[in-house]
């Protein structure tokens, strides 16, 4: 099922992203996040507990700040997405936050750690110059 999930990607051409893909996750919309999750992948949302107090999360996102909300990184990160994972490191991973940018990083430091299927929610929870966002496009949330 995962090599058809990332198939799919490619054909939609969102693998091919004009920087080399060890430069950078690809960068997907909201609605392909959510796909992740009927793909045997998982959905994480990284913003802080207070974004996600004020939102919602995502339905069926697992909630794994990247850090608090005094905004220092959390030593735990990746320690608890390779627990989110399922200890599996090549599982199809979709992370967002407000709007990419940390979502961004957040990618990059997994791959860095051995995790190979990273997607980073481009336009996030609230928009960007990718997308309205998850919450404009009447996702699923939950409190």
């Amino acid at each position: 099922m995962r090599k058809d999930f990332w198939r799919a990607l490619a054909v939609a051409g969102l693998l091919a992203a004009a920087q080399p893909a060890s430069a950078q996750a690809p960068i997907v919309d909201a609605p392909t996040g959510q796909g992740v999750q009927g793909v045997g992948g998982v959905l994480i949302d990284i913003r802080t507990p207070r974004e996600v107090a004020e939102t919602g999360r995502p339905k069926g996102a697992v909630a794994v700040p990247l850090q608090g909300d005094d905004m220092v990184f959390r030593n735990g990160f990746v320690a608890e997405v390779t627990a989110a994972a399922g200890n599996d490191k090549a599982r199809p991973v979709a992370l967002i936050d407000a709007n990419g940018q940390r979502a961004m990083f957040a990618a990059k430091l997994l791959a860095s750690q051995g995790f190979s299927q990273v997607l980073v929610v481009g336009e996030g929870m609230l928009g960007s110059s990718l997308g309205p966002g998850w919450i404009a496009r009447g996702l699923p949330v939950e409190r």
